[in-house]
């Protein structure tokens, strides 16, 4: 067991270095791949003949996937925490799908929660795992994030998926103007303030409502002050309650913005699920 959670770890890690970027080929093969792994692991099949190193498209891919498969993995082995190795194998497998998939930092893509992790992770207080690397030219901040909210799955996921909560959900987001919307997804314009700077962009959503999912990218075809950024948020019940992680990835440039932004830069980009949680649960402190 613990053997073959180290093989997640590698097939983790080679699609983590071989790069991030948002895109939806090779889905077919890297969902199979990944729920080969789990079933081999968890004893429901044989193993497979051959397992290649999983192509960042691959495991990017399966990230669509999280809500019930590597998501829901979380939830479910959160409810038996002494089974250490199917533990460390659900948490390995949010964070590699859900981190690995969009950030794709050696940071999150391989490691498992630590055991405080974990405890935080129950008793409700955020995880996080700042983050920042390079990547085509690009100078990216960000990370992962993860929390317990103590609201059941479906109103969660109503909030985060209505564009109006936006500015309640996002730090320093004003305004949030959908564009355009179709069949799974949306084009929306965001403008962010503090104090006397502004920076605003359009980003591309995608909405995947079966599974609780959705993933954003800036539209660089039209006017951004940011120069790129890439993010998903995703929701897993638990005991009634609703997991969210979320992750982002952002350049933003230099110049004023950088100077007034910042300073509050990890700490507004990885506080989101805290903000879901201020939304959807009537006691909690503001986010």
């Amino acid at each position: 067991m613990l053997g073959g959670v180290g093989r997640v770890e590698r097939v983790c890690r080679r699609g983590a270095e071989r790069g991030a970027q948002l895109t939806d080929r090779g889905a077919s093969h890297g969902l199979l791949e990944l729920r080969a792994l789990r079933r081999q692991l968890l004893g429901r099949g044989p193993e497979p003949a051959r397992l290649p190193g999983a192509r960042a498209a691959d495991v990017r891919a399966a990230s669509a996937d999280s809500g019930r498969g590597g998501g829901a993995q979380v939830s479910a082995n959160l409810h038996r925490a002494g089974r250490r190795p199917a533990f460390a194998l659900g948490l390995l497998a949010v964070t590699c799908i859900s981190a690995a998939s969009f950030l794709a930092t050696a940071q999150s893509a391989g490691d498992a929660f630590s055991a405080s992790e974990r405890t935080a992770l129950r008793h409700g207080e955020l995880v996080q795992r700042p983050s920042s690397r390079r990547e085509a030219g690009f100078n990216y901040l960000g990370g992962t994030s993860w929390l317990r909210v103590r609201a059941p799955i479906e109103r969660v996921w109503q909030t985060v998926r209505d564009p109006s909560t936006y500015p309640r959900l996002i730090p320093s987001l004003t305004s949030v103007r959908v564009v355009s919307e179709g069949e799974g997804g949306r084009l929306v314009h965001m403008e962010h303030r503090h104090s006397f700077a502004t920076a605003s962009y359009f980003a591309n959503v995608r909405i995947d409502d079966e599974r609780r999912h959705m993933s954003f990218e800036l539209d660089r075809s039209r006017p951004h002050d940011l120069r790129a950024g890439r993010g998903f948020i995703t929701l897993s019940p638990y005991r009634g309650d609703t997991i969210v992680a979320w992750g982002i990835l952002a350049d933003i440039g230099g110049g004023m913005v950088m100077q007034v932004f910042g300073p509050f830069l990890h700490d507004w980009m990885l506080k989101v699920p805290r903000c879901v949680r201020s939304e959807v649960e009537p006691d909690a402190e503001p986010c």
